[in-house]
């Protein structure tokens, strides 16, 4: 045994553990977000028995226990198990074809021996990449749907799950290039540690990147969001009234001028009523709850948010919180409050929500701002 088959085994104990250790934590974990924990320690399990499975069937083992042992790999499971994981947090209906995505795996795992065939393996590599895309797509777009529902979206992100997919898809792809080496014999041309080198490093930022990021997951996404598209128009906001400059595609689109002109009343009304009874100040507000207090349906507010305003609920509550803050900042209370103190009073639940509005509001940092006043006094 050369030091390299050592330390290759020592490193795939220690990811064999740390794989077990998280799965158990998610499976023990109490969260509204059970049952896709569920799946996220499956996916965790599912490599630490595929890591097994290599340490007991690599000729190490039988050199070091006097025998080695090669049963079902369970590898090419674990990113159908990811993507159930991201479709039960998003709450999304499972389609029955869904459960395909699992049949590859099961293939692989019992009919195709470990040499493999290379064919085969092109075939599932080639699926992984569409699993992998479609993922992407789809979380992309509930993005956008949570911005246009949630006014505080910090542990609602599903971002993460986007690099999670590609790091995953990493991983595959460096197994189809070694059953490629190993078939085409060109081993001479790329050094033997590399490959296993970047496998052990992608390994451990996935690991990483779910310890990190996994258990602030705690939202299963529930409601029911409605995300209208934005049609021909440019909105200006103005403190006083909604100025709405029109264009060629919105004299097309809108017939009757007179419809669309209450529409635009209407939310000025809804934008003056929020800003007298400070409903924004609820950091938990979102569309249903504003839409309850409003006297509204929920789909009548998204329209009027997105067609009237051009923008998403997130920034629309958002911006009158970044007006409240400025109000305040220039009261008794910015002596008594930092300016996260003066953020939490406008009704900001979160710092990076109130930095990365602001900065995108204003143009300009909150501290920034703020020496801005102070040198015009």
């Amino acid at each position: 045994m050369n030091l390299f088959d050592l330390l290759e085994s020592s490193i795939y104990l220690f990811i064999f553990s740390i794989s077990i250790f998280l799965g158990l934590l998610f499976f023990t974990k109490k969260s509204k977000n059970k049952e896709a924990n569920l799946y996220l320690g499956l996916y965790l399990w599912t490599i630490a028995f595929s890591i097994a499975n290599h340490i007991l069937s690599h000729p190490i083992s039988k050199e070091i226990l006097g025998f080695s042992f090669d049963f079902i790999d369970p590898f090419m499971l674990i990113l159908p198990l990811l993507f159930f994981y991201l479709i039960k947090t998003l709450n999304v209906k499972k389609n029955n074809w869904y459960f395909l995505i699992f049949l590859p795996g099961i293939v692989n795992s019992l009919f195709i021996p470990e040499s493999g065939f290379l064919f085969f393996e092109f075939i599932i590599y080639l699926f992984e990449i569409g699993l992998t895309f479609f993922a992407i797509k789809m979380i992309k777009k509930q993005e956008r749907q949570f911005q246009n529902f949630y006014s505080e979206i910090e542990k609602k992100s599903i971002q993460w799950l986007k690099y999670l997919f590609l790091l995953n898809f990493l991983i595959h792809s460096l197994i189809f290039c070694s059953e490629l080496i190993n078939t085409i014999q060109i081993n001479s041309i790329i050094p033997e540690s590399l490959i296993p080198l970047l496998f052990f490093v992608i390994l451990m930022l996935i690991l990483f990147w779910i310890g990190y990021n996994g258990f602030n997951q705690s939202e299963i996404f529930r409601e029911k969001i409605f995300l209208m598209p934005n049609k021909g128009m440019k909105i200006e906001f103005k403190d006083e009234q909604t100025k709405v400059i029109q264009n060629k595609d919105l004299i097309k689109e809108n017939t009757n001028k007179q419809t669309f002109q209450k529409e635009v009343e209407q939310f000025n009304d809804i934008k003056q009523k929020i800003d007298k009874l400070e409903l924004y100040l609820d950091p938990a507000i979102n569309l249903k709850s504003l839409a309850e207090k409003l006297g509204l349906k929920e789909s009548e507010l998204s329209h009027l948010i997105n067609r009237c305003g051009n923008i998403n609920f997130y920034l629309f509550i958002n911006q009158f919180r970044v007006k409240k803050f400025k109000k305040l900042l220039t009261s008794p209370k910015a002596k008594q409050f930092s300016i996260i103190g003066l953020a939490h009073e406008a009704g900001f639940a979160s710092k990076s929500t109130f930095y990365s509005t602001f900065k995108k509001i204003e143009g300009l940092t909150p501290k920034q701002y703020e020496q801005s006043l102070k040198k015009s006094e």
